[in-house]
């Protein structure tokens, strides 16, 4: 039982701490997306976070789906990264690839 207990709590602190507020940093990257590139196509977060299931909804939200197609960010070393957009949530292919 507490291991149970300790997963939850890990879980629900995982959920407050780091998928939450990285909402906002995704609200604001989909604000800015037009003034980082014109097409409007791709997103920039200053800050590594959990995006994926975010940007989708945004999408819903908007009556945009299919409109993200790269997400860029610098990673924990300072490193910038690019990753395509997958065509829907838990998916591995690409709406566009990279190659």
């Amino acid at each position: 039982m507490k291991v149970a207990e300790e997963e939850l709590l890990w879980q629900i602190k995982s959920i407050a701490k780091v998928f939450m507020p990285a909402r906002t940093t995704v609200e604001e990257a989909w604000k800015e997306r037009e003034a980082f590139h014109s097409s409007g196509e791709y997103l920039y977060f200053k800050t590594p976070c959990p995006w994926k299931e975010h940007v989708f909804e945004l999408e819903a939200d908007t009556n945009s789906q299919g409109l993200i197609k790269f997400v860029f960010y610098a990673d924990d070393r300072g490193m910038f990264r690019v990753q395509a957009m997958p065509p829907r949530n838990g998916s591995f292919d690409c709406r566009v690839p990279l190659s």
